[in-house]
């Protein structure tokens, strides 16, 4: 019976295991997954151009959607390579309006009993560029400290502790000297360049500022080069990557939750050996 028991035991586990390995194996290429999108978006291979019009093409080897590719200009002294056809390159401070933060007087109690969202990069989910405040300043914090306030739909950038998050407002904000706002200062689509530059951050410029911690600054930030396609270019990209990320965000929920059936159900195999219900 013992004999009969460990051989049930050692077969199903083998069988979980192998399980488990592929598993595995699918979580962690998610994240390759998302970058591979990313690259294929802001390289060019995400969009066709057909009759004057941009439409939206996936790469098929990511997103399953055939489509030709986009003719390309010659390479761009900013970022040395080919870009598409109607789209323009320029930095970050000739389409944005870069401003700073700070943090109110922690001494003076009265600053931090308003309703005025108040940031650092703790508040930002890097994954989806949520911002959940957790602590709110009132008016006078404002004024007696260097933080600004920005509006709705502002793109925040982490450029100290935690360097290289990317976030999104979504109402009236303050933020920490630790990030710069980007406000538009032409017709842009903000989650389509809050994409693009959470793409950037990984590749960014690590300038020491006199201290124990390491950024990168203002006029390094300024000087990034973007790529601009046309507004309703960047639309159709936005929909198509908020399409992609949500199945796989799906796809990762399911592995998850496949991982921890999959440990349970060991837990369950030895339990049902243990009170003589593998064996009848």
């Amino acid at each position: 019976v013992q004999k009969a028991i460990v051989e049930k035991l050692e077969n199903a586990f083998a069988h979980i295991d192998e399980a488990v390995r592929h598993l595995k194996s699918v979580q962690t290429n998610i994240p390759h997954l998302k970058s591979s999108l990313l690259h294929c978006t802001f390289s060019g291979k995400l969009t066709e151009s057909q009759n004057s019009s941009h439409k939206v093409q996936t790469l098929k080897s990511v997103v399953g959607v055939e489509g030709e590719t986009l003719p390309f200009e010659p390479p761009h002294p900013l970022i040395k390579t080919e870009i598409p056809q109607g789209w323009e390159v320029k930095t970050l401070g000739e389409v944005f309006k870069v401003i700073g933060g700070g943090t109110p007087s922690t001494a003076n109690p009265n600053f931090w009993s308003g309703n005025i969202a108040w940031i650092t990069s703790a508040n930002i989910e890097n994954e989806n560029f949520t911002i959940i405040p957790k602590k709110f300043i009132n008016q006078n914090a404002i004024q007696a400290s260097a933080t600004n306030l920005v509006p709705k739909n502002t793109i925040i950038v982490v450029t100290r502790v935690g360097l290289g998050k990317v976030g999104i407002t979504d109402v009236e904000t303050c933020f920490s000297q630790d990030s710069q706002a980007l406000l538009p200062l032409i017709d842009l689509n903000v989650k389509f360049m809050a994409f693009q530059i959470k793409n950037k951050a990984q590749n960014f410029i690590i300038s020491s500022r006199g201290t124990t911690i390491n950024g990168i600054t203002k006029d390094t930030l300024k000087k990034v080069a973007l790529k601009i396609p046309p507004i309703a270019t960047q639309n159709q990209i936005v929909q198509i990557l908020e399409s992609k990320f949500a199945h796989l965000e799906k796809l990762a929920q399911f592995v998850n939750e496949s991982l921890e059936n999959l440990q349970k159900l060991k837990s369950s195999l030895l339990n049902q050996a243990f009170k003589g219900e593998l064996i009848c």
